[in-house]
């Protein structure tokens, strides 16, 4: 007998929003905390293990078109810049990124899938490698923030010290999306 259960609800648990949010603490209004409770249903003072996805999105779009202006693919792309820049500086930044300096990128693209799925309960990540300094990733549910996840991707890239990185939107459907990140060999 077969049983088909309930598929679960997409969430982003709470280590997937935080960085968000403290990639940009610093500039953040009364205004602003304000928005993601009312809109997106996020409350910064409310330690909630899990939210919906729903709410990650809202937190994205609203901090990004506070922050970084109207055009939601830049300023999305921004913000997910931004928070890599903050993280490279964090206390566990500071501890891995030299970790993967040192053991070069492509040791390292074996964790990303795992890397995504300790944030949320959906994440299904491909990485393939396409040559020494290219490689493509596609991610089953970036929701409505896929150039948020580029500019993730792109501050990545630069945070292990990788030369002139590049991170493009090869394809989107409204769920997924297929990058293409390159870099200039040494």
């Amino acid at each position: 007998m077969l049983i088909i259960g309930r598929v679960p609800p997409n969430v982003v648990y709470r280590d997937g929003i935080a960085p968000t949010v403290e990639g940009v603490r610093s500039r953040l209004t009364p205004q602003l905390y304000e928005r993601m409770r009312t809109e997106a249903g996020y409350d910064d003072a409310v330690a909630k293990r899990e939210y919906p996805q729903s709410a990650f999105d809202g937190v994205v779009k609203i901090i990004a078109a506070e922050l970084f202006g109207n055009d939601l693919d830049e300023g999305t792309f921004q913000l997910g810049l931004q928070v890599m820049m903050r993280y490279r500086d964090s206390v566990v930044g500071k501890a891995i990124f030299p970790i993967i300096r040192f053991f070069g990128p492509m040791r390292f693209l074996k964790r990303v899938p795992s890397f995504f799925r300790q944030v949320n309960n959906y994440a299904e990540v491909k990485v393939v490698v396409e040559n020494k300094s290219t490689f493509t990733m596609e991610h089953n549910e970036v929701g409505s923030v896929p150039h948020y996840f580029r500019g993730v991707m792109h501050g990545s890239a630069a945070v292990v010290g990788l030369q002139q990185p590049k991170c493009e939107l090869l394809a989107y459907d409204g769920h997924r999306g297929t990058y293409r990140i390159s870099w200039v060999e040494r």
